[in-house]
């Protein structure tokens, strides 16, 4: 299993000290990638770059899928994120409530527009990320042509590659 073999290399890792960097995949390793962090005492900073997300449970299925790791990761005991924040999400996208329970739970968020209006000002907190979770559906379908729900708006790849030189 995928999930198991990332958490468990990502655990080894970090007892290594090794920085993990996982390319490729879906938003469903970041689960895996924030479980194999989570195995110590230690709190997470967790920054997600995505235009969509929701806070769905998919009850009819044991693994973790595109509409629920988050789900997961949120209601996972003992839960080690200490701060969360989403960037160039895109407020259609997006159903009110999970922007609302976002909200109530002080996680930060940022639109597509405001981080693209300022770009430096998101350079601390993606920095400060213990984990970062950047899904190419974050970038402009033209920029990203072989994403499977492509979408005209987004991130230009420079902005992109502004915001991992940030994480670097």
């Amino acid at each position: 299993d995928t999930h198991l073999a990332v958490k468990e290399v990502v655990r080894e890792l970090m007892k290594l000290n090794i920085i993990t960097l996982i390319l490729g995949g879906d938003m469903t390793l970041s689960l895996a990638q924030y479980k194999g962090m989570a195995h110590s005492d230690v709190m997470l900073d967790m920054v997600m770059v995505d235009e969509r997300f929701t806070f769905a449970e998919n009850e009819e299925s044991a693994a973790p899928d595109i509409h629920d790791y988050l789900f997961r990761i949120f209601t996972d005991r003992p839960n080690r994120i200490s701060q969360f924040t989403l960037l160039g999400y895109q407020t259609y996208f997006i159903q009110s409530r999970d922007l609302d329970l976002l909200d109530q739970m002080k996680m930060n968020s940022h639109r597509l527009g405001a981080v693209r209006d300022d770009l430096k000002e998101m350079e601390p907190i993606v920095r400060d990320a213990d984990l970062l979770a950047f899904n190419i559906s974050a970038l402009k379908s033209c920029d990203a042509p072989g994403y499977a729900f492509p979408s005209p708006n987004g991130f230009f790849s420079d902005e992109a590659c502004q915001l991992m030189r940030y994480a670097g």
